[in-house]
């Protein structure tokens, strides 16, 4: 996974969207993602690939939830292969 860091001032509703990938104030990256079965919102730990538990029924919520000051947008393209 390659990651460039950004500076840029977002609101937590702009950073914690579908397939955002999200540096929070620790410098713990996170994706973004949505359940399709139960079409539940979550955050996966890039760290080690697992789902964290608490789940929401909207980004809106999601992002109140974990935003704290200093999260930010990363750049991220993320390579899936063998």
């Amino acid at each position: 996974m390659k990651i460039n860091r950004t500076n840029a001032e977002m609101k937590p509703e702009d950073i914690y969207r579908l397939g955002n990938v999200i540096e929070d104030y620790c410098g713990e990256y996170y994706l973004v993602v949505k359940d399709n079965e139960t079409n539940e919102y979550a955050l996966v730990d890039l760290s080690n690939n697992t789902i964290i538990a608490t789940r929401f029924e909207t980004l809106k919520e999601l992002a109140k939830f974990y935003y704290e000051d200093g999260d930010r947008l990363a750049n991220a393209t993320i390579t899936v292969g063998d």
